[in-house]
């Protein structure tokens, strides 16, 4: 198993911080995660969406310009799996099945999105946009090295008022560890002495689904009477 080094950890901090340290914020969003978690791992090795259940998360977006902003999450994800969904012979004589395995993650996300997405609502405010940064969760039975995750996705996203957003992800985890679906990875089975679990594939865990988000601090935002942005109230017409 690839171990993450300490001082590799606080390079990925350090270069995510750096980044945002003297740019200027525009925003500062709050919103609710609701969605669907899979897993991926030695149970199921060839399905992307699998086994489907419930994860949802709090999201606080500080947004330094439209098309870069950076997220921070604090998620409840749930994760189950089960050998007797694939008609696979080794699985069938394993028959190992895990349903009790929940997960709370922090996350530090960058996002960028490829088109400007503003308060301004005579704009096209419509945009595909990538994630990627790094994690930390809590799961049973897990060393320290092993509850860190690099997360990576993309979704789409719209501008719904000038102070609300919406989301739509897909967001995979890869892990340092192949302990998620609780099989054992040195051991020898009991059922015809086949190996439980694989030794050099670690597991990986997604979720897919939809957040909403308020912005708040939001100098840019046109006033809702006017429609126009406070900068521009005093100004008269020439």
């Amino acid at each position: 198993m690839v171990l993450l080094r300490k001082k590799d950890l606080f390079l990925i901090l350090f270069l995510l911080c750096s980044i945002f340290a003297h740019a200027q914020l525009k925003e500062v969003n709050l919103g609710l995660f609701l969605g669907t978690s899979q897993y991926n791992g030695d149970i199921n090795m060839t399905k992307a969406y699998y086994s489907p259940h419930f994860s949802c998360g709090l999201h606080v977006k500080q947004v330094y310009n439209y098309h870069y902003t950076l997220r921070y999450a604090i998620s409840y994800i749930e994760l189950k799996g089960f050998d007797k969904d694939f008609d696979n012979l080794f699985q069938y004589h394993r028959g190992h099945e895990f349903s009790d395995n929940n997960i709370y993650e922090f996350t530090a996300l960058a996002e960028f999105n490829f088109f400007e997405v503003t308060p301004d609502r005579s704009e096209k405010n419509i945009s595909p946009y990538v994630v990627g940064g790094i994690g930390v969760f809590y799961a049973n039975e897990l060393e320290w090295y092993q509850v860190i995750n690099f997360p990576m996705g993309l979704g789409c996203k719209f501008r719904i008022a000038a102070r609300a957003e919406l989301n739509i992800e897909w967001v995979f985890r890869k892990t340092f560890t192949d302990k998620l679906d609780k099989l054992e990875s040195s051991g020898i089975g009991l059922k015809n002495f086949k190996q439980y679990s694989f030794d050099n594939t670690n597991d990986w865990y997604s979720t897919m689904g939809v957040s909403i988000l308020f912005s708040f601090l939001n100098p840019q935002s046109p006033c809702p009477v006017y429609y126009k942005k406070p900068y521009d109230l005093g100004k008269r017409n020439k």
